[in-house]
């Protein structure tokens, strides 16, 4: 009943982020036990979530230049993003280690949104702090999923939380915002044995 008001909820008010987030945590919360039987699988799973973030900034991007577009939920898909992704790419390029900085104006956008979360720390922080980042993430998630959820079936709503906000992140800067970064970091103590 939760899940289904949720997702109703997040429809009627055009969240397209929310929307995808409750329904990515269904189908993750499905498939988890069956993925946590199979570690191989369980571990390619977090790398593609963790690392498709920044792949996902290309492809996106790539896609704005081609000129594709999809109207989901009365809303394009390429709503300024890609423009936002290819300008902090740029200038991340520049600034590879250290990073851009916080107080970076972007051309694009009149706020510095990255809508991106993981995208955000690279950018912003440089590639020392991402990696540290990413050996975190991997570390955590990859503990999490070393015992079946037969044996701990609270922790599997948790995880699915945490990999749907990972997720959904892949639009959004949800799991490092506040307040959703103490939903995030709760969700990640909680999946815990």
């Amino acid at each position: 009943l939760l899940f289904v008001s949720s997702l109703l909820l997040a429809v009627c008010y055009h969240a397209r982020s929310a929307a995808l987030c409750v329904i990515l945590y269904g189908i993750i919360w499905t498939i988890l036990p069956y993925l946590t039987e199979r570690k191989l699988l369980y571990r390619i799973f977090v790398r593609v979530i963790i690392f498709g973030s920044i792949l996902f900034t290309v492809l996106y991007t790539l896609l704005g230049k081609a000129g594709f577009n999809l109207t989901l939920l009365y809303k394009d898909i390429l709503s300024g993003r890609q423009d936002i992704w290819e300008e902090l790419w740029e200038a991340f390029l520049r600034r590879p280690l250290t990073g851009i900085g916080s107080s970076y104006e972007l051309k694009s956008f009149f706020i510095f949104e990255v809508h991106n979360g993981l995208f955000d720390i690279l950018c912003v922080h440089g590639i020392i702090v991402f990696a540290l980042v990413i050996y975190l993430l991997l570390k955590r998630l990859t503990e999490a999923g070393d015992t079946p959820f037969r044996y701990r079936p609270d922790c599997r709503h948790a995880l699915a939380g945490v990999f749907a906000l990972l997720l959904a992140s892949y639009f959004e800067n949800g799991f490092i915002v506040p307040p959703y970064s103490m939903v995030f970091m709760t969700l990640m103590l909680l999946s815990r044995e």
